[in-house]
């Protein structure tokens, strides 16, 4: 077999376990999802909202592109991951110190005094975070699809479960946060004790301005990708108030399950096939948008169907609760069609 193809049926391989972890996953997030919908307030999904954009902003600036820049080196991975880790890590402690002292400042913005213990507690998830994804681009490197999954399944099934006893116990908002920096801390631990990267005492510091300069086009990318994604947030938590934060917070959760399912995590998948063929250009953009078109063919229709289905699903479930909700998942299910493309 040609080593082509060999890469094309691992990459497809890949592909249909991560599509099968996500269906599996959205399954179980998307039972805590609604046991969460019946045990808090719109208020406090509006709330864990606003804490999501601040953190979201602060990881953008930790997203110097070290996954891709691994996984893109095949066979030099374990040359560059001492100083990956050790940047990476710098980072994160940059994004966790900017995360605090950004908690009192957006309390204030969005004059909601409730906001900044939900930031500070998410605070210490960044450097975890950083440190994780640089230990799954050896997985990704080496299309271990299959410890991929596991780590995938694994940190839905934590998370949400997490969620849902806290959320029982009266922790309200706090149910969210604790859980997410929770989890950060088990993936951490978990994918260091598969990979056991190779860290040494030594920084490396030469090799740091190589993997920033390299990442900063990432970087780059991440913060527009950041404004774009937590601009609207941002505006309805000046001009609004945080139950209809929490609506459209809700409507947003919901409206991208189809998406995320097919095309975030399969992106797992393709980076590191179509990382073999860098230097053949035209057979990467062709599987590249051959990827476009089947994931627009499967999404599309699923997006018609949310919108359709979402008014008597909502009412059957909860009633009058979210029925304000219902619109905004409406309209959303049809707009995130793009991000396809956008992804």
């Amino acid at each position: 077999m040609k080593p082509h193809q060999n890469v094309g049926r691992k990459t497809a391989r890949g592909a249909a376990m991560m599509a099968g972890a996500s269906v599996v996953g959205k399954v179980i997030a998307g039972r805590s999802q609604i046991a969460l919908a019946f045990l808090l307030f719109p208020d406090e999904f509006g709330l864990v909202a606003l804490a999501f954009t601040v953190i979201g902003f602060t990881r953008a600036i930790e997203m110097l592109g070290l996954r891709e820049i691994l996984v893109r080196e095949q066979g030099n991975l374990d040359r560059w991951i001492n100083s990956a880790m050790w940047v990476g890590g710098a980072m994160g402690l940059v994004g966790m110190a900017c995360t605090v002292a950004l908690a009192p400042v957006a309390s204030h913005f969005f004059d909601e005094p409730r906001l900044w213990p939900l930031i500070l507690l998410l605070a210490p998830s960044s450097p975890m975070l950083s440190l994780a994804q640089i230990c799954e681009s050896r997985l990704e490197r080496d299309m271990q699809f299959g410890k991929l999954t596991t780590v995938h399944i694994g940190v839905i099934t934590v998370q949400s479960s997490t969620q849902v006893i806290l959320a029982l116990f009266g922790f309200g908002a706090y149910s969210f946060v604790l859980a997410r920096t929770f989890v950060c801390l088990v993936r951490l631990i978990y994918v260091w004790g598969l990979v056991r990267p190779k860290v040494r005492w030594s920084p490396q510091f030469h090799r740091w301005g190589s993997l920033l300069k390299r990442g900063l086009p990432v970087a780059a990318a991440a913060i527009c990708s950041t404004i774009m994604d937590n601009a609207d947030y941002v505006i309805l938590g000046i001009v609004t108030t945080k139950v209809a934060v929490g609506y459209y917070f809700f409507a947003y959760m919901q409206s991208m399950q189809f998406v995320q399912i097919f095309n975030n995590t399969l992106s797992r998948a393709r980076m590191p096939g179509l990382s073999t063929t860098r230097d053949e250009p035209e057979r990467m953009t062709h599987a590249y948008l051959g990827g476009i078109r089947t994931l627009g063919g499967i999404i599309t229709p699923l997006c018609f169907i949310q919108a359709a289905c979402s008014e008597p699903l909502l009412r059957a479930l909860f009633g009058a609760k979210w029925e304000a909700a219902d619109p905004l998942l409406q309209i959303l299910s049809l707009s995130v069609i793009s991000f396809i493309l956008f992804w």
